[in-house]
């Protein structure tokens, strides 16, 4: 069964900002990881460990989305997505914040 994609406040916004071929990559590839979230994802390290991303290119820049994984209400909620650059520094600051 596939989990539900939810999308936080702040990736809403940061999604809204891509361009419409780039929105349509970023829903393929949450739609991959909600049939399989843990074989689709990786783990960040460190004091983000709870936290999983995906990672990929789009016309050769890098981009990360960073969810969490509910497996009780089965949803994969999505925290934080953007380009590689500041992306770690930026995404430790938002965790903060919460």
């Amino acid at each position: 069964m596939a989990y539900r994609v939810l999308f936080g406040s702040k990736a809403a916004r940061q999604f809204k900002k891509l361009t419409p071929a780039l929105q349509q990559k970023v829903r393929d590839l949450l739609t991959d990881a909600a049939a399989e979230p843990y074989l689709k994802s990786l783990i960040l390290s460190a004091d983000l460990a709870r936290l999983r991303y995906i990672k990929f290119s789009y016309q050769g820049v890098p981009y990360r989305i960073v969810f969490t994984v509910s497996e009780e209400r089965q949803e994969i909620g999505v925290l934080f997505l953007g380009t590689r650059q500041n992306f770690y520094r930026d995404l430790k600051r938002y965790v903060r914040s919460l």
